[in-house]
């Protein structure tokens, strides 16, 4: 019984010189203050020359914008049509098909069901 209070009261002891010991060589590096040597105005005209940086960098990568915007000339009926008749033609393709390039035929077949489908408007609008 007197080994095992030995031994405790030696472990205690060698943790406390051994804490004390640790204890004894830390220093700590707090953050000094810096002093700036620029002006206000100067941090101003910084952050206002980053920006326009940025700004041009931004524009530079953008897809230019069309000058002049046109309204289509085109009746609704006649887009629907030949949109109807390309894809019965199996010339737009839905999902991750590849387009096919049409034939001078196949134009003409989508062309011709614009036509007749501004002829049926023209028609319709007479008759009303």
């Amino acid at each position: 019984m007197n080994s095992r209070k030995l031994q405790a009261v030696a472990l205690i002891a060698a943790s406390l010189v051994a804490g004390s010991a640790f204890a004894d060589g830390a220093e700590y590096d707090y953050p000094q203050p810096v002093a700036s040597k620029l002006q206000r105005a100067d941090v101003r005209a910084d952050a206002v020359r980053s920006a326009a940086v940025a700004s041009d960098e931004y524009q530079a990568n953008q897809y230019p914008k069309a000058d002049v915007i046109t309204a289509s000339k085109l009746l609704r009926a006649q887009v629907v049509a030949e949109a109807i008749e390309a894809r019965r033609l199996g010339l737009i393709v839905e999902g991750d098909g590849s387009a096919r390039v049409p034939t001078a035929a196949q134009l003409e077949q989508v062309r011709l069901a614009g036509v007749q489908a501004v002829s049926n408007y023209h028609a319709s609008s007479a008759r009303k």
